[in-house]
């Protein structure tokens, strides 16, 4: 079964989809995450490389690890992503300062794998090399990009729509979604339609092969800087851009007359996208701020309001429910659970503090189970059932979505790629660290204290849970220099904060003190 590791050191470790192992950590085995192992007697029977694994190398530490063969001498190499263990490289540099390194693992024969250095990136602290490093920690090895892409789409019917639009943020060039309507002798139908990744990218081909293993687009500031699927394809073949140029859509297709919904379906359609609006445009344009808001009434029983961006995630709700019905009908494909809240007191601490992010934090994340899982709820949405398929550009559980409806509504060929929840998930972990992790790397002061305003959240004698509603984040574990005053709950205290080089995690890097 597939290895999974959470935090080498501290664990949870497991197999498959199954409980976590119990091990003290760290585990005894010398596993690594992504093998392949064998539940019953614990041996490795799929090997992995592991390659391109970032950080840093201890070269300050003056207490050294011996030295090799050739008396070249042994460091720690600790990597910035926890599931690794630290291990042993060696190298003949004699740098003033920690250094940020590329390195693939060896062997594993002593307490901790033997590593070699494939290229020193730069110092611990600049900007710079910090932000390289954190990139190569998230995304996969990239994918030669190509151009000669051919869709596969013998049976999209091609019709012709009053209007199709695209609703987007400035400057957006993958474009998954558009929205068509046209007048009927009663009525209305609408299409959500959304780009059909699956007729572009066959299974088991190398471009799926990778875009499973990146498993979604990686995004700093809402820019792209690491696309799960070639820019080629992403954001301009399969991209439902505003060129008239007709292009392979998978559509959810309803019929409203009298303002109700008398019949819906799915269908494959080729789409020219005829009208390009930004959130704030598209007010401007009378008719679509007519008919729009009345037929995604008319789809969900909601008030669709003025606000834009309420209409496209409505649309995008619905069309994500739709799918899921006929996931969860089959017990296919990969679904979206969400637990809800974890406890209500955040919500009485947003009350009395005035700070409405608050409210927030109490939201278990969501994850993605199998299409038979036996909890599979969306408490957040207030749904039984919900998936993700309207992002196959940027999210791989999409495509997989598209793929099972494909074989579930049209009778293609059944998907064989048994994708794994826990991938999945990790890898949107993953993407929301690289996020968070940037955001510190350039609003914190690198050598210098920053100090802003906090909620104590909690306090535990020696540790306090603060809110910084200017950095919109909770800090978890903060070495506190108490004060009286400080411990009681919802106090608003002062943060000083710094950044501790040494670590690999931001998690950890960062270091506060507080006081009233």
């Amino acid at each position: 079964m597939l290895l999974s590791i959470k935090r080498y050191l501290t664990g949870p470790y497991t197999l498959g989809d199954g409980p976590a192992i119990r091990e003290p950590p760290p585990i005894q085995n010398k596993w690594l995450p992504g093998e392949t192992v064998d539940a019953t007697t614990g041996k490795v029977i799929g090997q992995i490389p592991h390659r391109n694994i970032v950080g840093i190398v201890d070269f300050m530490n003056r207490t050294g690890m011996g030295f090799t063969n050739r008396g070249i001498p042994l460091y720690l190499f600790h990597p910035l992503d926890p599931k690794y263990p630290p291990m042993i490289v060696s190298s003949k540099l004699r740098p003033i300062a920690n250094q940020i390194a590329v390195v693939s693992i060896e062997h594993w024969e002593e307490k901790w794998p033997r590593a070699g250095i494939q290229r020193v990136l730069g110092n611990v602290g600049d900007i710079f090399v910090e932000k390289e490093a954190l990139l190569l920690r998230a995304s996969v090895p990239l994918l030669i990009d190509k151009s000669d892409w051919v869709a596969n789409t013998p049976y999209h019917e091609d019709i012709a729509w009053d209007t199709v639009l695209n609703i987007d943020p400035d400057g957006c060039e993958d474009v998954d979604d558009v929205l068509c309507w046209r007048k009927s002798e009663n009525g209305y139908e609408m299409a959500i339609a959304i780009a059909d990744v699956a007729s572009w990218v066959a299974e088991g081909s190398p471009i799926d092969n990778y875009a499973e293993k990146a498993g979604q687009t990686l995004y700093n500031n809402g820019r792209v800087v690491a696309p799960m699927l070639p820019t080629a394809l992403s954001t301009r073949c399969a991209s439902l851009r505003s060129d008239g140029v007709a292009r392979p859509a998978l559509a959810y297709c309803f019929t409203v007359e009298g303002g109700e919904v008398v019949g819906s379906e799915w269908r494959r359609l080729m789409v020219r996208v005829g009208r390009s609006y930004t959130y704030e445009s598209v007010l401007l344009d009378d008719a679509v701020c007519l008919i729009l808001p009345r037929l995604l009434r008319a789809l969900t029983g909601l008030d669709a309001g003025g606000d834009p961006h309420n209409w496209i995630e409505m649309a995008m709700i619905a069309y994500n429910r739709a799918a899921a019905v006929r996931l969860r009908s089959a017990g296919a494909g990969i679904l979206r659970a969400h637990e809800g809240l974890a406890n209500s007191e955040y919500s009485a601490l947003a009350e009395s503090t005035g700070c409405r992010d608050l409210a927030f934090l109490g939201a278990a994340a969501g994850k993605y189970v199998k299409g038979d899982a036996p909890v599979c709820a969306h408490t957040g949405l207030g749904l039984d059932i919900y998936c993700h398929a309207s992002s196959p550009l940027r999210r791989y559980a999409d495509l997989i979505a598209q793929r099972w409806l494909h074989h579930l509504v049209f009778g293609a060929a059944k998907p064989n790629r048994d994708v794994s929840p826990t991938h999945l998930n990790e890898r949107s972990a993953v993407a929301k660290a690289y996020e968070r992790d940037m955001w510190f790397l350039e609003h914190l002061q690198m050598l210098t204290v920053s100090t802003v305003r906090g909620i104590v959240l909690k306090d535990t004698g020696e540790k306090v849970v603060v809110y910084v509603p200017d950095w919109r984040r909770k800090i978890r574990a903060v070495r506190a220099v108490l004060a009286e005053g400080v411990s009681e709950l919802s106090s608003i205290v002062t943060v000083r904060a710094f950044t501790d080089l040494r670590r690999c995690s931001w998690s950890d890097r960062v270091v506060c003190s507080v006081s009233p």
